[in-house]
């Protein structure tokens, strides 16, 4: 490129030079692409392949053109340096055993503002934030897996996934334009793009000057953000004054007259220039019809002068005026108050003149002082109610009154033994001489009316007033109480005495049962139900169980037939498991065929319907509007526990949210042979160290004990660790990686790898714990994949199939001497036992 030397104009040519100037660099095995200080990476193409020379050019012998490019765009755009690894797993090649390089072609450009990035962990919530008067601009946004050591919690994982900015338009419309913006990494916000695998949030973005929604940005410098409340208010809050600017005055405010500043209509005219120009208190003079408050300039109509209301703050329009007929008027303020607020016991003038010279009703007593009305029942109560005390003074009873017990109460003696309470404490109606015509209480020596006796109600204290009666030709009269009841309760196969003789010598119907001591009459249905139905429980003695019940042999307790031989003792001394068909473990009805099985569950072949029936799917819905998918794969110990993966887990632990589903061959279709059950328990093999991958094996408790027969079954537990050359199997429902037959059951062989050597290859480097082994064939082709984690490796021994592994984790599918790592169910084999109760 030629410059010219035009002064200032070379100088910004010399400044885009390295921008529009495009570097390229072929990397085979590790390299660095990198841009000068306040500039950053902007990747325009990446090739992975093979190039053959002609001439200066390289041309491309395997791969195709930019087949990398999200990748390494992903990885260094925005940068200003960035170190490209061709061996890491993201670069998978294009022409397997041919030597391959990357060719990244990049410009170097400015900086439009820090990037900022951040990494959110799944299950994590974090908040980006920027300064205030800036708000966020979302650059890129990818929910998945893209690099090895990510999220160190969860260990390493060498299987990738997850689109480049697969969430960039969500997380933009939820972000931009914010200050402030609150982000989970969560399957329930952000489609799961990889069954089994801990994934993160990558977000990078930057911040810019700018004001949010709700507010007002000033003019000019300052471009200070404003509450759109403060905007018109009257008040300058920007320097240049622009939030006052182009406003129109509300119906409460006075507009100044040079600044067209907007006031409160109050400060007019208040003898205090508000405005600038003081247009304020300019032709303050009110009018004929108006009058002027007294500590203001505020003129009010005449009309609205002494009518009752404070129109003037101060209340300057209802001094002076001649109360009218129906008004009381203050001594002090002169001021005009209804008639009815006179001696009303509360003040309502500011000097208290309207509650003075008051007369007290006859049920109130007047305080000497201050001629205050009390209640009549305060006076000698002990507690000074008048503020000079008089209402506690002189309170001896006269010659013809008479004193409540526990007051200072004087009533007239009239008062006393007159049927009614006069006394709060009822002490002037005790040791009173009855009349004819009333009852006097056991106890407490009341007077009470004749007619309260026998009249079905309590009206003493201690019920003497229904005791001994007499109950009335259409009653029943309860032996021991002596209580009244309707006579049509008696014989009504309900106790409503509590000595129950309401349901004495009574006959029962044909249908019904006699309880032995009560001699209650129960529905016959109602016999031998196993619940106690009469008090004394005759109705559960002596029962033969029904033709759909199997009787326990000590005990004579009716259990249903589907309980016996279930694997579980029902029956409180065990006979409803004793002589039972004995239920084979590993045994199928229909015979697995594994020959000729070499296909590309990667690769395999179906299953024959049925052939597996200890396997089973465990099934997840994500929330409580969708339905439930197959997530992870697992196997039947016996009928109330499964075994499975502990990271299946990781998308959602909740055991309300998963279901168990037995007796499947299709994947997500309804089969008649299905046993659907809820998880009651979870129990997950203890893990000290931090790799998530260790130890990966969890016993699921069903709440219901699956039914054994030809399409459910138990697979037996291993008597030994798997070997090389074991024949050994592994099914499920996973990903095919376009095998064909993603919606059934398949099978594949699976060889026992040796364990050393597994672990001493380049890819595993060691990943290989003691809690795991490996197994697969060395040309790849046939492997579990995702959605057959949980799932069985299982062993042929003599007849029986033994259960070996658990699938557990692995570098990509089905790919040459990348083999399947399992989780060894021998090694824990103690625990197991324990856990599900076998001796």
């Amino acid at each position: 490129m030629r410059i010219l030397h035009l002064g200032f104009f070379s100088v910004l040519i010399l400044s885009q030079l390295e921008f529009l100037t495009a570097k390229t660099r072929t990397i085979c095995k590790t390299n660095r692409i990198v841009c000068k200080k306040e500039r950053i990476i902007k990747v325009t193409e990446a090739t992975f392949g093979r190039f053959g020379r002609k001439r200066r050019k390289k041309k491309i012998t395997c791969g195709t053109k930019n087949n990398f490019l999200s990748e390494v765009k992903e990885l260094c755009d925005e940068n200003t340096s960035c170190l490209l690894d061709t061996s890491v797993p993201v670069f998978k090649k294009p022409c397997p055993g041919s030597a391959v390089c990357l060719r990244v072609k990049w410009r170097c450009r400015k900086k439009p503002g820090a990037i900022r990035p951040v990494i959110i962990c799944q299950g994590e919530e974090r908040k980006i934030q920027c300064k205030e008067n800036t708000i966020i601009i979302i650059n890129s946004a990818t929910f998945g897996r893209r690099t090895l050591t990510t999220c160190p919690r969860f260990g390493i994982w060498k299987q990738f996934c997850g689109e480049h900015n697969n969430v960039l338009k969500k997380i933009k419309m939820q972000c931009d334009g914010t200050n402030v913006c609150s982000l989970r990494a969560s399957t329930k916000d952000y489609a799961h793009p990889c069954q089994g695998i801990p994934v993160y949030l990558n977000i990078r973005y930057n911040c810019i000057s700018g004001c949010t929604g709700e507010t007002f940005k000033c003019t000019k410098r300052s471009k200070k953000c404003l509450p759109t409340s403060k905007r018109c208010d009257g008040k300058r809050d920007c320097q240049n004054g622009s939030d006052e600017r182009k406003c129109e005055c509300k119906s409460n405010q006075f507009e100044c007259a040079a600044s067209k500043k907007c006031i409160s209509k109050y400060l007019r005219c208040n003898q205090i220039p508000d405005c600038p120009d003081e247009s304020d208190e300019k032709n303050c003079e009110c009018r004929a019809d108006e009058f002027r408050c007294k500590t203001s300039t505020i003129c009010i109509p005449e009309s609205q002068k002494c009518n009752g209301k404070n129109d003037c703050a101060d209340g300057s329009d209802e001094i002076n005026c001649g109360c009218r007929s129906n008004e009381f008027q203050c001594e002090t303020s002169k001021r005009c108050i209804s008639k009815t607020l006179k001696c009303n016991r509360q003040q309502n003038c500011d000097d208290g003149s309207d509650e003075k010279n008051c007369e007290c009703k006859s049920n109130q007593f007047e305080c000497t002082a201050s001629k205050k009305c009390i209640s009549k029942y305060l006076r000698c109560n002990q507690i000074p109610d008048c503020p000079d005390e008089s209402d506690e003074k002189n309170c001896e009873c006269q010659a013809d009154e008479f004193r409540c017990k526990t007051s200072t109460i004087c009533i007239p003696n009239s008062q006393k033994c007159n049927g009614k309470n006069d006394c709060a404490d009822g002490s002037d109606e005790i040791s009173c001489g009855c009349r004819s015509n009333e009852f006097q209480c056991k106890t407490s020596k009341r007077c009470i009316s004749e007619k309260l006796k026998c009249d079905r109600q309590q009206n003493c204290d201690d019920g003497s007033d229904e005791k001994n009666c007499d109950c009335a030709s259409n009653e029943f009269q309860c032996k021991t109480s002596r209580k009244c009841i309707p006579a049509t309760l008696e014989c009504n196969r309900k106790l409503d005495c509590q000595d129950e003789s309401d349901e004495q010598n009574c006959n029962c119907e044909v249908d019904e049962f006699r309880c032995t001591t009560s001699t209650l009459c129960i529905p016959l249905s109602l016999r031998c139900n196993d619940r106690r139905d009469c008090t004394d429980g005759s109705d559960e003695k002596n029962c033969r169980c029904k033709s759909n019940e199997f009787e326990c042999e000590t005990s004579t307790a009716c259990i249903s037939k589907t309980l016996q031989c279930d694997q579980n003792e029902d029956c409180k001394d065990g006979s409803d498991e004793r002589n039972c068909p004995e239920v084979q473990c590993g045994v199928s009805h229909v015979v697995p065929q594994l020959s000729n099985c070499r296909l590309r569950i990667v690769g395999g072949c179906k299953a024959i319907p049925h052939s597996w029936p200890w396997v089973v799917q465990l099934l997840l819905r994500y929330d409580k509007n969708s339905n439930f998918t197959h997530e992870c794969g697992g196997a039947i110990l016996n009928s109330r526990f499964v075994i499975t993966a502990t990271h299946c887990f990781l998308s959602e632990n909740d055991i309300k949210q998963w279901q168990i589903r037995a007796g499947s061959h299709y994947k997500g279709r309804s089969e008649s042979s299905n046993q659907i059950r809820l998880i009651k328990k979870k129990t997950p093999l203890f893990n000290p160290t931090s790799n998530i991958l260790d130890r990966d094996i969890t016993i699921l408790e069903v709440k219901t004990p699956f039914v054994f027969n030809t399409h459910v079954r138990p697979v037996c537990l291993p008597e030994r660790h798997p070997r090389k050359g074991d024949k050994c199997a592994v099914v499920g429902w996973g990903t095919t990686k376009g095998t064909g037959h993603d919606d059934i059951l398949k099978q594949t062989p699976m060889p026992i790898e040796d364990t050393q050597t597994c672990n001493n290859t380049s890819n595993l480097k060691g990943d290989i714990t003691d809690y795991m082994f490996c197994g697969g064939f060395k040309e790849g082709k046939n492997d579990a994949c995702q959605g057959d984690s949980g799932g069985p490796l299982m062993c042929v021994d003599g007849d029986k199939y033994r259960l070996q592994g658990i699938v557990s984790w692995g570098i990509d599918c089905a790919k040459p001497n990348l083999p399947g790592v399992y989780a060894d169910v021998f090694k824990v084999l103690a625990w197991i036992k324990t856990v599900i109760g076998m001796k």
